[in-house]
């Protein structure tokens, strides 16, 4: 399995490790798939795309970063089979993708068994790149952290919060 840190992003594209930090307080990269002591953590599948591609796309002139709140359902699927640890494990990688900032923290609601409500707040150029980054974030904390099978991710509302 092949992971990728900062330092290892920055020298695949051949830059400074300064200016992939940058790109990652401005959103310009993938969620990570896991954050260690020693910072944030890529699996190849997430990050291979952007180095494929020369790194992240430059911003047009006057393109703003705007937030949004996004509303999701996640559905579990049937395996593993879904228990109370389990969706502590999601709640906790869900409640861990909250930087300090302007942004509310995450909130994720087990309203059935099997289904979980999240409220997140991120950041975007437009819509479809939040629900985009929205659903991101809950597949990578469901199946990644939690281990939780994903049978869906529906996006209930997606609005500016500016």
């Amino acid at each position: 399995m092949r992971v990728y840190g900062i330092a290892e992003i920055a020298r695949a594209l051949d830059t400074d490790p300064g200016l992939v930090g940058k790109w990652r307080e401005r959103h310009k990269l993938p969620a990570p798939d896991a954050e260690l002591a020693t910072g944030p953590v890529w699996l190849a599948d997430t990050i291979e795309p952007l180095l494929e591609a020369g790194g992240p796309r430059p911003q047009a002139p006057g393109q703003r970063l705007r937030a949004f709140l996004a509303t999701a359902r996640m559905t579990a699927g049937p395996y593993p089979s879904l228990t109370n640890d389990r969706r502590s494990h999601f709640q906790a990688a869900i409640a861990a993708t909250h930087r300090t900032g302007d942004l509310r923290p995450p909130a994720v609601r087990w309203d059935m068994l099997d289904e979980a409500t999240v409220t997140i707040e991120c950041e975007a150029h437009e819509p479809s790149a939040a629900a985009e980054t929205v659903r991101s974030i809950i597949m990578r904390a469901a199946e990644f952290v939690a281990h939780i099978g994903v049978r869906d991710i529906e996006i209930v509302s997606l609005e500016p919060s500016d």
